[in-house]
């Protein structure tokens, strides 16, 4: 594998790593550092009945999470998998078919859970 499949491959890991982070920081309810504005302060999980800002957290786990599983997908590949040796067209398109269907499946859950969270889906 060449260096730079190695590349294509861990961009496509941490692409998937972040969404299904993101996702998963939601589905299981892990209390992230959240913002509240009314109050100038940054706390550890939510209060009910104040509002408040979670994405920032979100966001920041989600990338590190990515980045760490890209950067292991990534010497993995080139370290391990080394060599010259080219993928075939079949390989690509199916790395292409799974990077896709991870984002549209986490983009679906985080869309299903806000709209269900803001009352737009009852």
């Amino acid at each position: 594998m060449t260096r730079r499949d190695a590349k294509v491959i861990g961009w496509s890991v941490f692409t998937i790593a972040t969404g299904a982070m993101y996702a998963a920081a939601t589905l299981f309810g892990i209390p992230l550092l959240r913002y509240y504005p009314l109050e100038h302060v940054w706390r550890w999980g939510s209060q009910p009945g104040a509002p408040s800002q979670g994405w920032y957290a979100h966001q920041a786990v989600a990338l590190v999470a990515g980045a760490l599983c890209g950067a292991a997908a990534y010497a993995l590949c080139s370290r391990v998998l080394g060599g010259d040796r080219p993928r075939s067209p079949a390989f690509w398109r199916a790395c292409g078919l799974a990077v896709t269907a991870a984002l549209l499946a986490s983009m679906a859950y985080m869309l299903y859970h806000e709209f269900h969270k803001w009352g737009v889906l009852v």
